[in-house]
């Protein structure tokens, strides 16, 4: 795929196959060495991070199909932060769906003021998929953030399913 940042947000499951190719004359093409370290995403809110200075803190999110707003908040910081969104791929400084400076204020109960929210209305509006979160450090001093990602669900897109001990049945 180019990148193993492709795997962000897939299942830790299956086989995984690496090939590697030393097209350097010089070079003896054996692997001495390999690590690979998986984790687990966080699937519960409030995601408290540490993000050093110049450097990007990410995260992403699954947007299912009947979800009407996605809404990004960051607080808890000292000094303006920067918030972005990229639907599919992470965000850089230059290359994202949305984006919002946070201002510094250190306060992390007035976290819903400091937020983006993208619906079906925005350009570009919002998609079914993996919706990716950037928060960057442009200062020269580490802050310590709080992020909140909330997904709302258009409860009426979601057909249910009644049984009647028989079998079962889409509800009309």
């Amino acid at each position: 795929p180019g990148s193993l940042k492709t795997f962000v947000g897939e299942e830790g499951l299956g086989l995984w196959l690496l090939t590697e190719i030393d097209n350097s004359p010089t070079h003896t093409g054996r692997v001495e060495q390999l690590w690979i370290k998986l984790e687990p995403h966080n699937p519960t809110n409030d995601i408290i991070a540490d993000i050093l200075p110049n450097t990007f803190f990410f995260d992403f999110v699954d947007v299912p199909i009947e979800a009407t707003n996605l809404t990004v908040c960051v607080g808890g910081n000292t000094l303006p932060m920067e918030l972005y969104l990229r639907r599919g791929d992470l965000p850089t400084r230059t290359a994202y769906d949305k984006k919002v400076i946070v201002p510094g204020n250190g306060n992390v109960t007035n976290l819903l003021s400091n937020c983006i929210t993208i619906n079906a209305t925005d350009v570009p509006p919002l998609a079914p998929g993996t919706w990716f979160i950037g928060v960057f450090n442009p200062n020269n001093v580490l802050q310590h953030i709080t992020l909140v990602i909330r997904v709302d669900l258009d409860l009426a897109a979601i057909a249910p399913i009644r049984y009647n001990g028989r079998g079962s049945r889409r509800a009309k």
